[in-house]
């Protein structure tokens, strides 16, 4: 396998330690023209990674199954192989057909490669030999023209990752819109981009119908623009009340300040109820609340509502006639 080339040793520092190690470009690539040719390709398995037509990969080819695929390719004129997710060990029933653009060693050691993904592919009959691993019949599926109906599904997707953009601040995602016009294409490069689950991916990706791919991509748009949006207001939510406090707790300060420079204070109030308490002759356990609500009295803020609900229940309890008692009348005539 010859030496890395600059552009590989570019993106090597950023391999992902996904699977065979995949790498997706930001970016989605041109597409370049289907082919309805059915043919025999090397298979590049990619453990819980799934790769769409449109992109360009960098994969670490750490399997021998990946290097022998991606060998016999480069050694051969058409360059192509079929990448196909490999999930829990089961292969995908949809691969990608790619183009090995460039292939090398790393510069630590282990060798990549740079795919550049074409078209979706079914898998046909298999075939493994000794020297150049598992090869697949891959029959392409291109899109069909989109229809007016996939036309307007891929308006409103456009809209709907125009507000996640907005939402995430993104600055993929606008590039990928600016780049893409294609309803199919649209989607692939949404969720290729979208940090979603591998099922969803691969969901997607075997989703071969295009008005039934975009539909799938617009409806979770949707409920992710809806969970963003949530998560944006609880976050405003957060902060303002994190402000609210803040400012409360500095106006509280500046009020104290003043009170304290006007020579007014919640201490005389503390003292007064203090002494009304002294003065009578209240049960242990009486004596014990009004202790403890006249020191949460002292701890509130004047701006406090406790503060006013605090004075009212002592002025309550400490007017209450403590110790004072009436000779019983007993006399029944007397009182008929």
């Amino acid at each position: 396998m010859p030496s890395l080339t600059p552009a590989l040793r570019k993106v090597e520092c950023h391999t992902l330690n996904v699977g065979c190690n995949l790498q997706v470009d930001p970016y989605p690539a041109v597409m370049a023209d289907t082919d309805t040719t059915a043919q025999a390709l090397p298979v590049v398995p990619l453990p819980d990674g799934v790769v769409f037509p449109g992109t360009v990969v960098t994969l670490a080819l750490e399997s021998e199954e990946a290097r022998t695929a991606v060998t016999a390719a480069t050694t051969g004129t058409d360059r192509r192989v079929l990448l196909v997710p490999q999930i829990e060990g089961r292969m995908a029933q949809v691969g990608v057909i790619a183009l090995v653009e460039n292939a090398g060693e790393l510069p630590g050691g282990g060798s990549a490669a740079i795919l550049r993904g074409l078209q979706r592919a079914r898998l046909g009959a298999g075939v493994v030999t000794e020297r150049s691993g598992l090869w697949v019949q891959a029959e392409p599926v291109p899109d069909a023209r989109p229809s007016v109906r996939i036309e307007a599904l891929g308006r409103e997707l456009r809209v709907v990752l125009e507000e996640i953009a907005e939402v995430r601040r993104s600055r993929r995602l606008p590039e990928i819109l600016r780049t893409v016009t294609d309803p199919g294409a649209l989607a692939d490069a949404a969720t290729s981009w979208a940090d979603a689950s591998t099922d969803h991916k691969l969901t997607i990706l075997e989703a071969t119908e295009l008005g039934v791919r975009v539909e799938l991509v617009l409806e979770w748009a949707k409920q992710l623009l809806a969970e963003l949006k949530v998560t944006e207001r609880i976050r405003q939510d957060v902060t303002e009340g994190m402000e609210k406090q803040q400012r409360d707790f500095l106006l509280r300060q500046q009020l104290a300040a003043i009170r304290k420079e006007l020579g007014e204070s919640d201490e005389d109030a503390s003292d007064d109820f203090r002494a009304r308490a002294e003065a009578l002759p209240l049960p242990e356990s009486v004596r014990t609340a009004v202790d403890k609500e006249i020191e949460r009295m002292e701890r509130a803020g004047p701006q406090n509502p406790e503060q006013g609900w605090i004075r009212t229940w002592l002025d309550r309890v400490l007017a209450l006639p403590w110790g004072t008692t009436t000779e019983d009348n007993l006399d029944l005539a007397e009182a008929r």
